[in-house]
């Protein structure tokens, strides 16, 4: 009886991950190509633009207002605080907002988990927390890209997620 009984064959799915230089084996599953350093680079300068001048243009308010007859020192304090703190603001946004930012969306690229699935409100809340870590000492997880063999920040291994280049099928 137990030799009339059928099996199923179930698909066992190819391990898809790939070998680096380093001979390691990446956590990163998805075939799309991690997004390059300088289109990267495009969508942060947009970004940034977008809080300089929100930042500017607050600063000029307070500078004429509340802040008016502050040294120029303690204006700059002032300046260098609020951009800060409209930074975080900004980048909240998009993660609560579920989107890609103006900067990353003009660049042409979009944010994939390490599967290269779209990402979830909660990665997207982990990747934000990883990169203001890390990004708060100097940029050190920045520049972690510049030697990672895959070209990721440390916020994006820490997260699962990563930059690609739209493809145009969404």
């Amino acid at each position: 009886m137990a030799s009339e009984q059928q099996m199923l064959e179930f698909p066992v799915a190819a391990h898809t991950g790939r070998v680096m230089r380093s001979s390691a084996e990446s956590r990163r599953v998805c075939p799309e190509p991690v997004a390059p350093r300088i289109q990267r680079a495009v969508a942060v300068a947009i970004d940034l633009t977008l809080v300089l001048l929100a930042a500017g243009m607050a600063g000029l308010v307070l500078q004429y207002g509340p802040l008016k007859g502050l040294s120029l020192w303690g204006a700059a304090a002032w300046l260098c605080g609020l951009t800060g703190g409209l930074t975080l603001v900004y980048k909240l946004i998009w993660v609560l907002t579920e989107s890609d930012s103006p900067g990353l969306r003009w660049a042409g690229l979009r944010t994939v988990n390490f599967d290269g699935r779209p990402v979830t409100q909660q990665e997207r809340l982990k990747r934000f927390g990883a990169g203001t870590l890390t990004i708060a000492p100097v940029g050190f997880g920045l520049l972690w890209a510049m030697w990672d063999e895959e070209s990721l920040t440390i916020y994006d291994h820490m997260s699962s997620t990563f930059l690609t280049p739209e493809t145009g099928d969404e």
